[in-house]
């Protein structure tokens, strides 16, 4: 068996990338595999798997921009079991050529694609279809004294809804442009 097929989710961001897992399919339905610890993809988390979960969200819900300060910075594969969500991320890493560039993906649970995020970068995302479920394998755990954001509406991105649903937490998040820089 192969590893999964791996692409830049963008030419303008080096790191996030688009995985295309390895989906088998028969009378009885279907398994995905869009991980592998002892194949390529278990190179990128080097700490192991420290966390997996899930959430079930409602349309327009968005949930972001997080990431953790150092040293409990966080990698994560992202993946939609059903559902769909347009998934952003930004680059906080300011020796990157590309520090604060924005970088984003539509997700569902039918093309079965995830994405891994690594440390540096700010993740979010806005769900576009009632109870939609998003899957998170993560490398380092959650630790609310190292949590940070960036508030979704400060980064000069069309999230394409008015007004979406946002918790109280993250609609105090700082602007993009107040964040102070550690990783």
């Amino acid at each position: 068996m192969t590893a999964p097929l791996l692409a830049n989710l963008s030419d303008d961001i080096n790191g996030p990338l688009v995985i295309a897992p390895h989906v088998f399919q028969d009378e009885r339905g279907t398994l995905v595999k869009n991980f592998f610890a002892s194949e390529r993809l278990g190179l990128f988390f080097s700490r192991g798997v420290t966390e997996a979960y899930y959430t079930v969200s409602q349309k327009n819900v968005l949930r972001g921009l997080h990431f953790q300060r150092a040293p409990q910075e966080i990698e994560k594969i992202i993946q939609v079991i059903s559902g769909a969500i347009l998934d952003v991320v930004v680059d906080l890493r300011p020796s990157s050529p590309t520090f604060k560039s924005i970088a984003s993906l539509r997700l569902d649970g039918h093309s079965k694609k995830s994405i891994y995020i690594p440390q540096g970068f700010a993740h979010g995302y806005l769900c576009l279809e009632p109870d939609t479920c998003v899957h998170y394998i993560q490398a380092g755990a959650y630790d609310p004294t190292h949590e940070a954001g960036v508030h979704f509406a400060s980064i000069g991105f069309d999230w394409g809804v008015a007004q979406p649903l946002v918790s109280s937490k993250d609609s105090q998040l700082p602007r993009l442009d107040a964040l102070t820089w550690n990783f």
